[in-house]
């Protein structure tokens, strides 16, 4: 198994045990810190393929993605649900569907790592 695949596998694990804890009870889930979300391994490859692209979220425009302190003005570390980037990606259809179509918009594993990845704190490694 690649190490993609596994961290994949351990984030499916994790977010579906939040799910069930959030369901279960009324307090804030606890997000461990392993495995750690990687900005430079797992979540800009995934924002440098599908968002900074030329006439949407490109390098050197306001709305620039492109590196770790673009991505951050979109970002509440540690609250994926009040980070405007968060929110824009998980829109279901409709007008602010993020990557806007004909993009197809991000797989679940994608939406995962990217949440994960807030809720640990939203580090630069």
């Amino acid at each position: 198994m690649t190490n993609y695949k596994k961290i994949i596998a351990a984030v499916s694990v994790i977010v579906l045990s939040l799910v069930i804890i959030t369901t279960a009870c009324r307090h804030k889930p606890v997000i461990p810190d392993l495995p750690a979300i990687s900005f430079g391994k797992d979540v800009q490859p995934i924002i440098t393929a599908n968002c900074a692209l030329s006439g949407c979220h490109e390098a050197y425009t306001q709305k620039s993605l492109a590196d770790y302190n673009d991505v951050m003005r979109y970002i509440t570390a540690g609250d994926a649900p009040k980070s405007q980037l968060y929110k824009s990606i998980i829109s279901l259809g409709g007008i602010g569907t993020k990557p806007m179509p004909p993009s197809q918009p991000l797989s679940e594993e994608q939406l995962k790592l990217i949440y994960v990845w807030i809720m640990q704190g939203a580090k630069q490694n």
